[in-house]
């Protein structure tokens, strides 16, 4: 989907406000406390990892979509754009390290998808702003995907076997960070937009 401009929005930074209050609002006990999130250790089984993190991301308040079929699935979260196209963030595992054929390590990859695509002629301009995006913001790492020329962002988790285990929350953390990034990189983007094809 291609968009004329890109600009800064009352709409768009409203619904990040909105989204982020519902991000860190939810799952706390009556005391006040956060529960401990549950523990994502190394497993085979793909979709018992994603089930984990979602089931943990809806005590958040958060709505997941499980995509995929049996064995094979990934999550999916969708946000309002407000006025914007709607963007969404990906969240899915795979072996990240093998040793004799054998998996010996699995990552957690969120992949946020902005919805907005980059022309050829914009490129130079939006990969300077990415570039000191990346200077002040270190939360995912923004790109032009070079099939569809769409704005994303990345952040990888790595569970080693048998060494250590993350939390969930970790990838809730990563995910409310990823959106703040979009946040503040919509900001710079639209300030001004780099031209009608963006």
């Amino acid at each position: 989907m291609r968009v004329a401009r890109l600009r800064p929005a009352a709409s768009l930074a409203l619904t990040l406000a909105a989204a982020l209050l519902s991000l860190g609002a939810c799952g706390t006990t009556s005391g006040g406390i956060t529960p401990k999130s549950p523990e994502l250790t190394f497993v085979n089984d793909e979709s018992s990892l994603e089930e984990t993190i979602g089931a943990f991301l809806e005590t958040k308040g958060l709505k997941v979509a499980r995509v995929g079929e049996s064995g094979d699935t990934w999550l999916v979260l969708v946000w309002d754009g407000g006025g914007k196209p709607n963007f969404r963030i990906t969240v899915d595992s795979f072996v990240s390290s093998t040793s004799d054929n054998v998996a010996k390590e699995r990552a957690i990859l969120l992949r946020l998808e902005t919805g907005i695509h980059v022309g050829p002629s914009d490129l130079r301009n939006v990969y300077d702003r990415l570039n000191a995006h990346h200077s002040s913001n270190w939360a995912g790492t923004w790109y032009v995907d070079p099939s569809d020329g769409q704005l994303e962002a990345t952040w990888a988790l790595n569970i080693p076997q048998e060494v250590a285990a993350i939390e969930a929350g970790l990838v809730h953390d990563a995910l409310v960070r990823m959106v703040v990034s979009w946040n503040e990189l919509s900001e710079t983007l639209g300030q001004p937009a780099p031209s009608d094809v963006l």
